[in-house]
């Protein structure tokens, strides 16, 4: 079986080695660095774009952040462009997913942009641009200190729709999408939180009928089914078991990133340095939690390889390394990985470019 590949951003300085690129040889389990790029300042989100030999990173910067596309060339990145963002602290992309479209999340100013791209998947300019903002209904009962504005800090278009998470708002706003001219065509609906969750990310079911949502602030998933033209919810789930949520340490951990892989859905906490698997039964439902340690500090990202699963853990400056044990099905760890700076987010290589 031959190696797969993947890249980890994370927080660094311009000339740090902020990007790795991995090695991970599937039947020894072993995984090594294969190269650095230091060509990116805070380069905190990766994405590789599916069927072009592009990288794109953003810069978590003030007062604007920046993204840039690095085409990959034999395991070497180079650097094509840079764009600003129009907002401060960018720390999500997106695509659309015909690949034409990518969209940037800015934290700390609350805004999305949306980059139009060339045949080459290179960042050819701005094709729209929304700012959000709080109303005064918004403030009541909010976090006075994380929830002072609107903080963008994730997006996912399924192709007719563009989701939004929103921490600030306490909402993930979704709006119509113009795949034709990059355009979002105003929202549609808005899915509305208990206050002080803080929506972070969320995952859609294979079939689109189920929306998952992790809180970063009250570190619980919301599931929703699809009713018609709106979104209902149908359970709330702790991410972090029941007994840890009424000690002090409970207010310092905040949820993180979330993903679906087969039957399974996937949370990480950081301050409780966890992992939590759910199994989603046939009503989308999750049930069966099992939650183990990230063997690692502030869990910020993970991605799964098959029976693999990579933990970035930002405050150890490494990842973690786990395989899912045939015998119990249960994830296994399996030593660590360095990363030049604060890893803050795993990238997998599309297999279809043929190309590191």
């Amino acid at each position: 079986m031959n190696k797969a590949f993947f890249y980890a951003g994370g927080y660094a300085k311009a000339g740090e080695g902020g990007i790795g690129l991995y090695a991970l040889d599937p039947q020894t389990g072993a995984c090594t660095v294969e190269s650095e790029c230091t060509l990116a300042e805070n380069p905190s989100y990766l994405l590789c774009h599916p069927h072009k030999d592009i990288l794109y990173a953003v810069e978590e910067l003030q007062p604007e952040g920046r993204i840039i596309a690095l085409s990959r060339e034999n395991g070497t990145l180079r650097k094509k462009c840079a764009f600003p963002t129009g907002g401060s602290d960018p720390c999500h992309l997106a695509l659309s997913p015909e690949g034409k479209f990518l969209f940037v999340s800015n934290y700390t100013s609350g805004s999305l942009a949306v980059f139009t791209l060339d045949e080459d998947g290179v960042p050819a300019g701005v094709s729209d641009f929304v700012q959000h903002s709080m109303t005064e209904r918004d403030r009541e009962g909010a976090n006075p200190i994380r929830q002072e504005r609107a903080h963008v800090h994730f997006a996912h278009c399924d192709g007719a729709r563009v989701f939004v998470c929103d921490l600030g708002l306490d909402k993930v706003l979704v709006y119509g999408w113009d795949s034709a001219h990059g355009k979002l065509t105003g929202c549609v609906e808005e899915i509305e939180f208990p206050k002080g969750s803080g929506p972070r990310h969320l995952a859609l079911s294979e079939n689109g009928q189920y929306l998952y949502v992790i809180c970063e602030l009250s570190v619980e998933v919301h599931v929703f089914v699809r009713d018609k033209d709106h979104w209902r919810r149908i359970q709330t789930v702790s991410a972090v078991p029941e007994e840890f949520r009424t000690i002090p340490e409970f207010f310092q951990s905040t949820g993180a990133a979330i993903r679906i892989a087969h039957d399974t859905l996937m949370v990480s906490t950081r301050g409780h340095d966890s992992i939590a698997l759910f199994r989603i039964d046939r009503s989308g439902q999750l049930c069966d939690r099992q939650i183990f340690f990230a063997e690692g500090k502030t869990p910020r990202d993970f991605q799964v390889f098959g029976e693999f699963l990579f933990v970035a853990n930002q405050d150890s400056g490494s990842l973690s390394l786990f395989r899912r044990s045939n015998r119990t099905d249960e994830y296994v760890f399996g030593g660590h990985v360095p990363h030049g700076g604060n890893p803050s987010c795993i990238c997998l290589i599309p297999e279809s470019t043929g190309k590191l």
